[in-house]
């Protein structure tokens, strides 16, 4: 009796968002649909809050996240650290004051190229293209949005 053994192997994850693969086929960027927040009903509600964003590359099943490959002690991380707005945390994160409409209208987007938020000017990362999915959270008032998470999608 023959045995055969099979090895099962996963691709080893990126230490850089420069090592994932773009999509040419996303033009400028790629979005997600977000039109702000509603009551049980379906109706606007205009309240004021911050919605924060990690970037995924790869798969979410393997997710690399490039902003969250930051080292506070040397300042260092990815190739494109400085396109992150919160170095350790979120690619962008925004505040939105009640009342001022919807937050997103054409859905939150990432753009292949990214504010340069240390040196000024902008970097071209090729994150819309490189995206593999993002998560959101959102805080829903800014008076308590260092205090607690809501959702997270």
């Amino acid at each position: 009796m023959a045995v055969i053994l099979l090895a099962q192997t996963t691709p080893a994850q990126a230490a850089d968002s420069t090592q994932y693969a773009g999509d040419s086929s996303r033009g400028l960027g790629v979005a997600i649909p977000f039109s702000g927040f509603t009551d049980r009903n379906g109706q606007a509600v205009p309240i004021s809050g911050a919605v924060g964003a990690d970037l995924v590359l790869g798969s979410t099943a393997q997710p690399y996240l490039p902003c969250q490959n930051y080292d506070p002690l040397t300042g260092t991380g990815d190739t494109f650290i400085n396109a992150c707005e919160v170095h350790g945390s979120y690619t962008t994160y925004t505040r939105f004051a009640a009342g001022q409409g919807i937050l997103f209208p054409h859905g939150y987007f990432v753009p292949d190229v990214q504010p340069d938020y240390v040196n000024g000017g902008s970097l071209r990362t090729d994150w819309g293209a490189r995206t593999a999915g993002l998560s959101l959270e959102f805080y829903p008032d800014v008076a308590l949005d260092q205090e607690y998470v809501h959702s997270r999608f």
